[in-house]
């Protein structure tokens, strides 16, 4: 989607007419292609991620804080409560709520032939699938880099699975709390 929409710019004027055709076109079939297997991540993402994601009065604090980002002054040293996902996660999913369905509606406007859409509607459509999926990459870009760049430990537990009993009391302290009672939480041997 990033080559068909930027490669004129991008790609177009450094390679020759040849290439150029051959690389929009391998896009526009990739692209295509993807799109379903787009929705169906998407819905099954909400399926299983969404009873996990509703916004609790702890993640209005954690907001105010910047999730702990915020280190100086009263907020020094101090890690907002959290429960399984935290504030910035809930953003992050509902982002993907959202502009995933908008990715996905206008999508299917785009590539159905069988619509028969007015020219206003398809470049309404177009407008909106570009600037969903931009929204989505920029939130994607800044999750991904807050939770491993900027979270110490955060890398880790995501490519084990599990996560420290310390880190998990300071940045999921809720969710630790309420697993460590409820006799689900599980050390790793």
């Amino acid at each position: 989607g990033l080559v068909i929409i930027l490669g004129k710019i991008v790609i177009q004027p450094y390679v020759s007419s040849s290439i150029w055709a051959g690389i929009i076109a391998f896009s526009k079939l990739v692209h295509d292609w993807t799109g379903p297997i787009f929705i169906v991540s998407w819905l099954l993402c909400i399926v299983k991620w969404m009873p996990l994601q509703t916004i609790k009065m702890y993640d209005i604090k954690w907001f105010l804080v910047v999730g702990g980002y915020i280190n100086f002054g009263p907020f020094k040293g101090k890690h907002p409560d959290s429960g399984f996902a935290n504030a910035g996660e809930k953003m992050w999913f509902w982002t993907l709520v959202l502009f995933g369905l908008f990715i996905s509606v206008s999508g299917m406007m785009l590539v159905l032939p069988g619509l028969d859409l007015p020219r206003e509607a398809s470049m309404l459509a177009l407008l909106i699938h570009g600037v969903s999926a931009a929204i989505l990459i920029a939130f994607t870009i800044v999750h991904i880099w807050m939770a491993t760049a900027l979270s110490e430990g955060g890398l880790e537990s995501m490519l084990s699975g599990y996560c420290d009993e310390n880190w998990a009391i300071q940045h999921h302290n809720l969710w630790y709390d309420e697993i460590k009672a409820n006799g689900t939480l599980k050390y790793q041997k």
